[in-house]
């Protein structure tokens, strides 16, 4: 399985924000940064996947559930690194105090 690691800065935003706008602003942040390190030749992966998520933060943590972080960054990652998330097959997402 191919290794691809990558670095958003600024809180991440839940996929259940009441902005839509902001929602949008947010995915868009996160194909940049992954655009950045992806090389935009190769296709989009085909095969099953696993994808970590580690959120660093200083001072208490943002209340948002797990689930609702990693959705909007999944599906930046739609058709640039794999061609659906249904492809991600095991989840890891951790939020740390620095």
């Amino acid at each position: 399985m191919p290794l691809f690691e990558f670095t958003v800065e600024g809180p991440p935003l839940s996929a259940q924000t009441a902005s839509r706008k902001a929602h949008r602003a947010w995915k868009q942040r996160v194909r940049t940064a992954a655009e950045r390190v992806w090389d935009r030749r190769r296709n989009p992966l085909a095969e099953q996947l696993h994808i970590l998520v580690d959120y660093y933060h200083d001072g208490p943590a943002i209340p948002l559930d797990n689930d609702n972080m990693v959705k909007p960054i999944q599906d930046a990652l739609n058709g640039l690194v794999y061609v659906d998330d249904r492809q991600i097959t095991y989840t890891h997402i951790s939020k740390n105090r620095i």
